[in-house]
């Protein structure tokens, strides 16, 4: 199987797991000697024995089991049991397979092209789909797509829009065809599109989102929360630790617990925005239930009995600006234009391009032996802007820590500054560690500048500018 050109961090791009419409991970863990796969089965190097040829077959096999681990949660969602899933995957693997040999048949005449739109995930949801849609599919002759939601659509709401927009194929018919066009083809000609648009800077467009979200609903919604309804809001999305112990119970999501963020510490910026005459609304639909928190600095709307999948677009759509940790969530002010922070990012993977983006500050990385802060020059030499597991820190002895409320309170006062709400008064310290830090950013290649870092949080992080 034929593999993409290796990245500056020496990482090979290819798609992990089950790969979505436009998504191309990043991924370190493939080796240069991989066996070459083709439609003709395996073949080893050179050897006519069949132990020689048991690392392809282990390799297949692995590449199989793990699309159908994703297809597990596909065909029996994520409240099923194991069984449940097994029997959906298997199911739905062996439905697919005349599909896909009729579209592999058909190829020197008409090409067929299986797209998962991930339904579970928010951020995979709102972004892939958006990728789908504003950038459109090529108009391409002889080649035919079928979209299908990878897993039932987190937000409903969302899904009846994309359901207005595209033809949305059964999973139980397409997703067995896409398990078996991801194994049997390169990975950088699966898609439609290779640039992922968490690399390339999202070009997220609302002009295609048709609702019917109106400001006279807010204003209903607003009084039920006893919130003036002609104050400013803001949104807020602080992704907790209850988020992997729900999202999917029999899936250990504590590779990505190094974005995960306590509510407690986001109280002084919200008592902040109080006082320059916002309202401030936590976001989110799984939360931790904090009794010891003063939630008087915000509205909970996340534990609220109105949280509802079209209310969580309705606040967003009409919001003055949103703050949000390292969540899937970024792409919902991200999908209207509009203007965010982006707060307790655990890795520059987690840091979102676009217009939308305005300010950044990143948690903190200290090395356990010394205690000593990661500059931006190691994190570009050990290439830890490409993590996105836990554990890929913790094996270079990198422990991860949250923004202080400090740090916090200045993200949203750096916003104030950014909006012109605020008059702007950088330094020429200011400026040179700003410059200092982009610098690194643009040699990372993740994402693009037009955001700026947190002014008050790089004061306070100048490692981030070394």
């Amino acid at each position: 199987m034929k593999f993409g050109k290796r990245d500056r961090g020496g990482a090979c791009r290819f798609s992990s797991g089950l790969p979505f419409c436009g998504e191309a991970i990043q991924h370190s863990a493939v080796s240069r000697r991989a066996p070459k796969i083709g439609y003709r089965g395996v073949r080893g190097r050179g050897s006519r024995r069949f132990l020689d040829k048991a690392p392809a077959v282990r390799w297949l096999l692995s590449r199989i089991l793990s699309l159908m681990a994703e297809i597990t949660g596909i065909a029996g969602g994520a409240n099923s049991s194991i069984f449940q899933r097994g029997a959906a995957a298997v199911t739905t693997l062996f439905l697919g397979l005349p599909l896909w040999l009729l579209s592999a048949s058909l190829k020197p005449f008409l090409e067929i092209r299986f797209l998962a739109i991930p339904g579970p995930r928010l951020g995979h949801l709102v972004a892939e789909a958006d990728c789908l849609i504003s950038k459109k599919i090529p108009n391409r002759s002889r080649v035919l797509y079928f979209v299908f939601f990878a897993g039932p659509p987190v937000n409903t709401f969302f899904g009846e829009i994309l359901r207005k927009r595209l033809i949305i194929w059964p999973t139980f018919l397409v997703g067995g065809a896409f398990v078996w066009q991801q194994v049997f083809t390169s990975p950088l000609s699966r898609h439609w599109a290779v640039s992922t648009p968490y690399a390339s800077g999202l070009t997220l467009s609302s002009k295609w989102v048709e609702d019917d979200l109106n400001m006279k609903q807010l204003e209903q919604l607003l009084e039920s929360f006893d919130l003036d309804p002609v104050r400013p809001y803001v949104c807020l999305w602080v992704r907790d630790s209850s988020y992997g112990s729900t999202a999917d119970p029999l899936r250990n999501q504590d590779y990505s617990s190094h974005r995960d963020s306590t509510i407690a510490n986001h109280l002084k910026m919200c008592e902040t925005l109080q006082q320059h005459g916002y309202s401030v609304v936590r976001m989110g639909r799984v939360t931790q239930d904090d009794t010891t928190t003063n939630k008087q600095a915000f509205f909970d709307y996340s534990s609220d009995n109105q949280r509802s999948d079209r209310n969580d677009f309705l606040l967003t759509k009409f919001c003055a600006f949103a703050i949000s940790g390292d969540s899937g969530s970024v792409f919902l002010p991200i999908l209207y234009r509009k203007p965010l922070a982006l707060v307790n990012i655990g890795g520059f993977v987690g840091v979102q391009g676009g217009e939308s983006v305005k300010v950044v500050a990143l948690k903190r990385l200290e090395w356990q032996n010394t205690g000593l802060p990661v500059s931006s020059s190691q994190i570009l030499q050990r290439s830890m802007y490409l993590f996105t597991d836990k554990s890929q820190f913790e094996k270079l002895g990198v422990e991860i820590f949250e923004n202080t409320p400090e740090e916090l309170e200045g993200v949203a006062l750096d916003m104030l500054d950014v909006l012109g709400i605020n008059k702007l008064n950088e330094s020429a310290i200011d400026l040179r560690l700003r410059k200092a830090f982009m610098e690194k950013v643009e040699l990372m290649g993740l994402v693009d500048s037009q955001f700026l870092p947190s002014r008050r949080w790089l004061a306070a992080n100048p490692q981030f500018s070394a």
